[in-house]
Order: C-alpha cells, then structure tokens, then sequence
C-alpha cells in the first residue's frame, strides 16, 4: 500500500491550514502597512505645514460642532427652531444690505452723470470759448 499525500487524506485541515495561514499573512501584509504609514505621517507633516493645519481646523471645527449639539441645554426641536429664526434674520439682513448697496450705488451713479455732464458742458465751453479766440486772432489777420 502506497502513502496519500497528506493533504489528500485530510483535506478538511488541509484547508483549514491554508485559511490560517492566508489570514495570518494578510495580518502581517497590514500591519506592515499600517506601521509604514505611520513612519511617514511626520514627513507629511513637515512637508505639507498648511494642509494639516486646515485638516486640524477643519476637524477642530466639526468636533466643536458635535460637542455643542451634543451638549446643547435646549431640547432639538427649540434648537431647529432658534436655527431657522437666525437663519431668517441672517436672510432679512442679507437682503436689506444689499438693497442699502444698490440703493447707493444709484446715488453714486446719478452723481457721477451729474458730474459727467458738468464736465461735458465745461469741456464744451473751454472749446467754444477756444474757436471763438481762434477766429477773433484769424479775423484780424
């Protein structure tokens, strides 16, 4: 009688082994990675200064947010509605701003039509005033 493989006579561990072993390999594979990773963050930070800087604000800013809703002494429905009653006052100020600077910006407008036209009418009398003192000094030639 001649020997199996042991892998033909035990193919349920024989899988189970591989299973093991690819899994633990996979393990190692990210692990490596992740220690790799970490040996480079300080690189990343010395050679992009501004961007972890505003990735650090930006978290800050999210964590801040989270913290105050989480501990806000108002229930969710009177923070929705002191949300949408400043959200309302930001629009109305938005909105009178902005008719407060077309409004100016009519004035100033006008104003400048105003002075364009004095300036035109000055600009017409210095040139009539010119030929007439042209033909005055030809006339007498």
């Amino acid at each position: 009688m001649t020997a199996a493989p042991s892998g033909l006579r035990l193919p349920r561990l024989t899988n189970f082994a591989r299973r093991l072993v690819d899994a633990w390999n996979r393990l190692g594979s990210q692990t490596a990675f992740y220690v790799r990773a970490l040996g480079f963050t300080w690189e990343a930070i010395v050679r992009y200064k501004v961007e972890t800087l505003r990735l650090i604000a930006n978290m800050s800013l999210g964590v801040g947010a989270l913290v105050g809703i989480l501990f806000a002494p108002k229930s969710g429905e009177e923070t929705r509605e002191f949300l949408s009653q400043k959200a309302d006052e930001g629009r109305d100020f938005a909105q009178r701003k902005a008719k407060e600077l077309r409004e100016r910006a009519d004035d100033l407008i006008e104003r400048s039509k105003d002075a364009a036209s004095r300036g035109k009418d000055s600009i017409s009398a210095a040139v009539e005033g010119a030929r007439e003192a042209y033909r005055r000094e030809a006339s007498k030639s």
